[in-house]
């Protein structure tokens, strides 16, 4: 009985308006019947949950890393490159739904960028990081375009030769510990 009072109870509150905060670093999007209607801006939101909703996200500047990767130049020599991309949101509505996880998305894309790029040149022409991060921002603000986003500038916070080593088989080598 208890349960289902609880339940009862839980679906009652379900109905009730509710208040949404949106903070000073944030923007979000009115949802009127399942219909986005507009962007509003930081402040206190009366929501009625059987005909309005409400996504937000954060838009002050943020720079994100991505995970180390390992390419061949056009003339096989192994290089390693860490990067990391800064932007902003200008448009909540763009970023929230034309786009799914926009963080993730710019990051493959920016590793997609720097590949093509060290693929089609040797290692001589690849030293030159200013020229490959002027040609990768394009690329990747060329690829963005419509999400919402301001990318302001691509980072190469390593990039280095490397000799890339794997070891195959089963057995762990001696001394190695597993995971």
């Amino acid at each position: 009985m208890g349960d289902f009072l609880i339940k009862i109870w839980d679906t009652i509150l379900a109905l009730l308006p509710r208040f949404i905060m949106i903070s000073p670093h944030e923007r979000g999007v009115y949802k009127f019947f399942g219909k986005w209607t507009r962007e509003v801006g930081p402040g206190l939101y009366l929501i009625w949950p059987w005909c309005v909703d409400m996504g937000y996200d954060v838009c002050a500047p943020r720079v994100c890393g991505y995970s180390s990767q390992s390419i061949s130049t056009k003339d096989d020599v192994a290089v390693a490159v860490d990067s990391a991309l800064a932007f902003h949101i200008q448009s909540a509505t763009k970023a929230l739904f034309n786009v799914d996880n926009y963080e993730d998305s710019l990051g493959n894309i920016l590793q997609g960028e720097i590949e093509r790029y060290i693929t089609a040149r040797t290692w001589e022409e690849c030293k030159d990081t200013q020229a490959m991060g002027v040609e990768v921002l394009k690329a990747v603000r060329e690829s963005a375009r419509g999400w919402g986003l301001y990318i302001k500038d691509v980072y190469f916070t390593s990039f280095v030769k490397h000799k890339a080593i794997r070891l195959m088989g089963i057995e762990p080598m001696k001394g190695a510990t597993t995971v």
